[in-house]
């Protein structure tokens, strides 16, 4: 088989899913833990959101790592309006930031970033911004 044959036959990226486990602070009352699902999402949209976050010649790291989390996560859905409401927040970054730790944030983020193809670190991504 050849590259374009293999191209021709596979999934579209665009559907790629997966379930990770962010820490252990995520457990049901059974102590089960409760993956998040993540997606991948254009190279374009990937694009936009580190332009979003470079300011000038600063990249805001947490700026980045909170607009990869809402893009690239399925369940739960950061973008819900109900849940960002009763919160009495405005944005789906608001809610990220409400409801997970920093940690947790970079975590999540750097895996949907793998999912995505991307196997750098987010110093890397900090350094090409710069440039």
């Amino acid at each position: 088989m050849t590259l374009q044959e293999f191209l021709n036959k596979s999934k579209s990226v665009k559907k790629i899913t997966k379930k990770v486990i962010v820490g252990d602070r995520f457990v049901d009352e059974n102590g089960k833990d409760m993956p998040f699902e993540i997606k991948t999402f254009a190279a374009n949209k990937h694009d936009k959101i580190r332009s979003e976050a470079s300011k000038g010649e600063y990249f805001k790291a947490s700026e980045y790592n909170t607009k990869i989390v809402v893009e690239g996560c399925v369940y739960p859905n950061f973008k819900n309006t109900e849940s960002i409401k009763s919160r009495g927040l405005h944005t789906p970054e608001e809610f990220v930031r409400d409801v997970l730790l920093p940690g947790e944030i970079d975590i999540l983020s750097l895996e949907i970033q793998k999912l995505c193809g991307y196997n750098v670190s987010i110093n890397d991504l900090i350094e090409e911004a710069k440039n």
